[in-house]
């Protein structure tokens, strides 16, 4: 009764846009599920249009929190803030268990750039190397994230990434389909 109770002031809060106090809470309550709901709302307010400067830097902090990683890395996808490749990147090394998630982050985050800047080139090059990820899952994702960025091989030299992420993106299409 008493979660149900702080979780309707989780909402009151975002409902009033205070960001300081759902920081809090997602970092001091020892309740794991209402943690990760501040959290989530938080990322709400980026989708509501709040201002992501301040945002940035709290969302960012969260992938320090094992318990609030995932909804970190969604949050700095919606965030679509290129300062976010180099911390979803970094985090995809040191938490290889993550990169399911991580890809699609990368791709919202480099989504208003020019395909010509260092990140878009960064991202690219990390969602490539993900074709060739053990898990299919991953694989899966990179391939959609780049084929919704529209990504295409710069040359003829790459006819086989090209290739396996058309396939990737297949497979992708076909488990899907399979889930529904």
């Amino acid at each position: 009764r008493r979660a149900m109770t702080k979780e309707a002031d989780l909402f009151k809060m975002k409902s009033r846009g205070d960001v300081r106090w759902l920081e809090r809470v997602a970092y001091r309550e020892k309740n794991e599920r209402l943690a990760r709901t501040a959290a989530a709302l938080l990322n709400d307010l980026v989708l509501e249009g709040h201002d992501g400067e301040t945002l940035f830097p709290i969302i960012a902090g969260f992938l320090n929190s094992p318990n609030l990683r995932v909804v970190a890395i969604t949050g700095l996808g919606r965030l679509h803030d290129p300062r976010a490749v180099h911390l979803l990147v970094d985090t995809l090394h040191q938490n290889p268990d993550l990169a399911v998630v991580v890809p699609w982050a990368l791709k919202e985050s480099v989504r208003s750039l020019e395909n010509t800047s260092k990140e878009y080139t960064d991202v690219v090059l990390t969602l490539v190397r993900l074709l060739g990820h053990e898990d299919m899952r991953v694989r899966g994702a990179a391939a959609y994230a780049l084929k919704d960025l529209q990504w295409q091989p710069a040359n003829d030299a790459q006819p086989r990434v090209a290739e396996a992420s058309r396939r990737q993106q297949v497979v992708h299409d076909v488990v899907v389909v399979a889930r529904v």
